[in-house]
């Protein structure tokens, strides 16, 4: 289903950071904390491997795979296993095979698919299915499963014992002519002298993130997913236009309609960073038994220590909120631009060459959000002499994630009498605008005599 104003599909893309000291003040006053992606989809935080826990189907599991890393890594997609000794079920070393001795076909090849069976249907569909084949796999010929038992090499390659170590023994897939395990330190894996007669289940599986929307935090560090289901949860925004949120004043409001309701049901926001897609803060509104399909969703705006000025994205959806260890289910979001007004002035950053040299034919000025430049308002480039750019304010660009650039040629600078006024090796020079030569999306403008760059012209280095 295509959501009203979103323009585009919403797609999970990697890594990014959690961000702003503040953000814990919004634990409590927005509920739990929100991973973000730089993409600017909604996603999950940084990957660790081996380190990361999901929570997911019921149970707590750690990331041992992702990316081009780990255990069977693929892309878009976590490698999970089994954290805590909690799948029920074991077998003895020899009775968990078939009767050649291989891990297809036999019990706990039964127990792995039995575990799957018992995933509620959003979350199996999230669930890669692997093809298991070869000797490698203790397999003759191929075949497919959602959940499998390590081999000794995938034991081998986590190489972290904390995460290795278990309740109890548990069984690997790899084939032998003695019993293979891992041990309950995590020290030790393969033909283990010592084992006991009976050895734990624990499963892997390789978890796709091609609809996850966004990833809450649910038991402590441990992630808890929302992932996408236009069949069951629905929201349409009529006005997806920018809206201006001013620090600590006022209230946001968007009008919505078509949400489902019912128990656990809500509608969420979440406002992420426009340029990092680092998440700021959500919000849930509740949906419960009785509530209204159309409504306005309201957030009071927090002042600039937790929302700083600048360019964010809100993002609105229809959710389904679960127990802990079960996956979330959402709408696709539907997105609007936000402006956050603190009333500061803009930043002005400019962007510089590594070295400047007497050739070198000028700058280019990167801002830290959208602004315009005021005609007539001039940037000087201050050394032995003082060199005046006057700018103009058809002269800036709008690049991507919702900034400006000017560039500004060495080669326009003169002296009173019109003379070129050249860049000399040795120059130390600062570049500084002049007050309100640049004003932000909500009028906000720039200092007097603000502090742009510095730079050094140096002699470049003549290799024969």
């Amino acid at each position: 289903m295509r959501q009203e104003c979103l323009g585009k599909n919403i797609r999970t893309h990697f890594i990014d950071l959690m961000r702003l000291g503040a953000f814990f003040s919004l634990f409590f006053a927005f509920g739990a904390a929100v991973a973000w992606g730089r993409s600017g989809a909604m996603c999950l935080p940084p990957i660790e491997i081996n380190k990361t826990v999901i929570c997911f189907a019921g149970h707590e599991w750690v990331v041992t795979g992702y990316d081009d890393r780990g255990v069977y890594p693929r892309a878009d997609s976590l490698t999970l296993l089994l954290k805590n000794d909690d799948a029920g079920g074991g077998f003895g070393n020899v009775e968990n095979r078939n009767a050649k001795g291989e891990y297809v076909d036999g019990n706990l090849w039964a127990a792995m698919d039995a575990l799957a069976d018992g995933f509620n249907a959003d979350e199996r569909a999230l669930v890669n299915v692997r093809e298991l084949t070869g000797e490698r796999d203790s397999i003759a010929g191929s075949k497919h499963q959602l959940l499998w038992p390590l081999s000794l090499e995938e034991w081998g390659t986590i190489d972290d014992t904390s995460v290795r170590a278990y309740g109890e023994y548990w069984q690997l897939r790899s084939k032998f002519d003695s019993p293979f395990a891992g041990d309950k330190s995590g020290s030790n894996g393969g033909s283990l002298v010592g084992i006991p007669s009976s050895c734990a289940i624990r499963p892997a599986l390789s978890l796709s993130l091609s609809s996850v929307v966004f990833a809450p935090y649910a038991r402590g560090a441990a992630l808890k997913l929302t992932v996408v289901d236009n069949d069951n949860l629905s929201l349409s925004v009529k006005d997806c236009s920018e809206r201006i949120l001013r620090s600590g004043a006022g209230t946001l409001s968007i009008p919505y309609s078509g949400a489902k309701t019912g128990a656990n049901k809500a509608v969420t926001a979440v406002i992420a960073d426009a340029r990092s897609g680092a998440q700021m803060l959500y919000r849930r509104a509740d949906c419960a038994e009785g509530g209204k399909a159309d409504g306005t969703f309201s957030l009071a705006a927090p002042d600039s220590t937790v929302l700083p000025g600048g360019r964010y994205r809100l993002f609105i959806f229809n959710e389904q909120m679960n127990a802990d260890r079960v996956t979330n289910t959402a709408s696709t979001p539907v997105e609007i631009p936000l402006t956050a007004d603190d009333g500061k002035p803009p930043s002005v950053v400019a962007s510089l060459p590594d070295e400047i040299y007497e050739t070198t034919p000028g700058l280019e000025l990167i801002f830290s959000e959208m602004v315009t430049a005021a005609p007539g308002k001039k940037i000087t480039i201050t050394s032995v002499n003082r060199y005046s750019y006057v700018i103009e304010g058809n002269e800036l660009s709008s690049a991507i994630a919702g900034r400006s650039t000017a560039k500004i040629s060495f080669g326009d600078f003169k002296d009173p009498s019109g003379e070129p006024l050249p860049l000399k090796v040795g120059m130390k020079c600062s570049v500084r605008s002049e007050a309100g030569a640049f004003t932000d999306m909500t009028g906000n403008k720039t200092p007097e005599n603000m502090s742009l760059a510095a730079f050094v012209v140096t002699e470049p280095i003549i290799i024969y």
